[in-house]
């Protein structure tokens, strides 16, 4: 439906004090959710894109390579 064929995987997150404290930036500079601050991070570092339910990734679109919103 999408055009791409990537599995959904489990992914390990480990975050540097600095990483952490960008979490923090991006839960005050753009209202977001702790979680998906620190998801965000991940996705950046991987590579990765993003499916899912919540429109606030629309604030955190400079951090993955897709974002799909169901």
């Amino acid at each position: 439906m999408y055009g791409w064929d990537k599995k959904l995987l489990y992914v390990e997150q480990k975050f540097t004090i600095s990483e952490l404290r960008e979490a923090v930036g991006l839960v005050l500079q753009r209202d977001v959710d702790p979680g998906d601050a620190l998801n965000a991070i991940t996705a950046r570092k991987r590579g990765m894109s993003i499916v899912t339910l919540d429109k606030d990734w629309q604030r955190l679109s400079d951090y993955t390579v897709t974002i799909i919103t169901l």
